[in-house]
């Protein structure tokens, strides 16, 4: 049975247009992917569905000079495109990637083909439900599975392909499990918005200059989690959220503090950290030349900020290429928030919150010590994620703490 990769990439993306022509290490981010992709063994041909939107004629030209076949339809009608770029190539078996998963990992298809092939089954997703990263799979179907949805008229169904699949109560369909070695479901390497381009990017340049081009998805893993983390902590909060890191492993390269008499808990954070006194400071002021340049020596990728008031980070916001993160509550109304730090004062791009109950019996200290107590719960739910990130977080104005 012949077995096509099909790709589906058009220009009009509703979150990022043209990410799919953007640049990536020096050729279009499509072409990269499609130059991973032909590394897959188990495939018998890769198909390009585009559409006949004149912006896309720009995407069938980076198919036909890679020697792929090029299908165009209509723009708005995935599903169809699918169908007819499966009509045309002649495939019985359709593994479905999509052109902003530039990560896709041509080890990964072999597999999921294999397991396909091997399971009785008419459709395997990776996706749904995921425990691999997020895209670096893929979803594989039989043509005959697509043909017995395409008369759906629901616009979802027509977009996305899969929830048709999922919903049909004669398609034998299976979840693609990762093993407990690649069971990172926090892990998001597909690409909606600038900065997760730039994490792409960023990330794929490391991995080429280290693996070459055939990197998988156990060298993704271990490219996220190799972590250089600077910490800002004060008072339990910091103690407790720069504890839960080291009894994690992490490799914590500086910490940041307050003078003795600014600093609650000052000495026990700075022995918890572990780290000699070289990579300890206590600076007046963040944005001092000094302290940027202490900073930067250091190479965090990410800076976490606990038990402090919210920064006024400055400089250093160029310095870690996963973020700054601080941890704050929120008193009114009461609660919690983990957030990016950005230039513009009033975003703060949120990761999580909660809202923390208020009592008639809360008095000043057993209110702060809930609001402590659930700043340090929801790190330790964020963390995970944060980590690995930057993870996509929720505008100020469109979130309720």
């Amino acid at each position: 049975m012949k077995t096509d990769i099909i790709i589906q990439a058009r220009c009009n993306s509703t979150r990022l247009p043209g990410k799919v022509l953007a640049d990536f290490l020096g050729r279009p981010m499509l072409a990269f992917q499609i130059e991973r992709l032909k590394r897959a063994r188990n495939a018998d041909e890769i198909v390009l569905a585009t559409s006949i939107a004149p912006a896309d004629d720009a995407v069938a030209e980076v198919g036909r000079a890679l020697g792929v076949r090029v299908v165009r339809g209509d723009e708005a009608d995935v599903l169809g495109r699918y169908l007819q770029a499966a009509n045309e190539s002649g495939a019985d078996i359709i593994v479905r990637v999509t052109a902003d998963n530039p990560l896709t990992d041509p080890a990964l298809v072999d597999a999921m083909i294999e397991t396909f092939r091997a399971g009785g089954m008419d459709h395997l997703s990776s996706f749904d439900d995921h425990t691999y990263p997020y895209g670096v799979g893929c979803t594989v179907f039989t043509r005959q599975a697509l043909e017995s949805v395409s008369a759906t008229t629901d616009p979802n169904d027509r977009e996305h392909v899969e929830p048709a699949l999922f919903r049909s109560d004669t398609i034998r369909t299976a979840r693609m499990q990762a093993p407990d070695s690649l069971n990172r479901p926090e892990i998001w390497v597909t690409v909606d918005h600038p900065f997760e381009l730039e994490k792409a990017r960023r990330l794929a340049a490391d991995l080429v200059a280290a693996k070459g081009m055939g990197f998988d998805t156990a060298d993704i893993i271990a490219a996220l989690d190799d972590v250089r983390i600077l910490a800002i902590a004060n008072g339990r909060v910091g103690y407790e959220c720069v504890r839960h890191m080291r009894e994690r492993g992490e490799k914590l390269v500086g910490l940041i503090v307050s003078p003795p008499q600014q600093s609650a808990m000052r000495t026990e954070i700075v022995e918890m950290s572990g780290l000699p006194a070289e990579d300890v400071l206590s600076p007046g002021n963040l944005a001092d030349p000094g302290t940027v340049a202490w900073i930067a020596r250091r190479r965090p990728d990410i800076i976490v900020c606990f038990g402090t008031p919210c920064i006024d980070a400055g400089a250093i916001l160029d310095i870690p290429p996963r973020g700054v993160v601080n941890l704050r509550d929120a008193r009114q109304p009461a609660g919690v928030m983990l957030h990016y730090v950005v230039r513009a004062p009033d975003e703060k791009p949120i990761i999580g919150q909660r809202k923390v109950p208020v009592h008639g019996s809360d008095m000043g200290p057993n209110r702060s010590l809930r609001l402590e107590q659930a700043q340090i719960e929801l790190f330790k739910n964020c963390w995970n994620a944060v980590r690995v990130g930057p993870v996509r977080a929720t505008p100020k104005a469109a979130a309720a703490t």
